[in-house]
């Protein structure tokens, strides 16, 4: 399952959001959602909170460009490439032609990962 939600237009997004975390397949925030999911701005920090359950993939988008993250693997690309939404749609289109399951995609080096973003 993936989710993408504005948790600053919507209080019961949020809530919901934090219920069903370790449910999600991937999750795709912004260091501002991040900071008030779980009260920091220090990825490393927020990655443990994140990478737990069935959560295979995090992709962060911070000021200075977009952090994917597997438990074992990290990319990053130096600038935003697109608007919050279209970077969510960009992602899951890369999943699907790549054809990445949830065990491939746990799997995935940082340079497949690379080629995500």
């Amino acid at each position: 399952m993936t989710l993408k939600f504005d948790f600053q237009q919507n209080e019961v997004s949020f809530f919901f959001f934090l219920s069903h975390l370790s449910a999600l397949s991937c999750i795709v925030l912004t260091a501002d959602e991040m900071e008030l999911l779980l009260d920091t701005r220090e990825y490393q920090v927020g990655l443990f909170a994140l990478l737990r359950g069935h959560t295979q993939l995090v992709v962060l988008e911070t000021e200075e460009g977009v952090h994917a993250f597997t438990r074992a693997a990290h990319a990053f690309l130096p600038e935003l490439s697109a608007p919050p939404e279209e970077l969510a749609a960009q992602l899951l289109y890369q999943i699907s032609q790549q054809k990445l399951t949830l065990k491939k995609l746990m799997k995935c080096s940082a340079p497949a990962l690379q080629t995500i973003l």
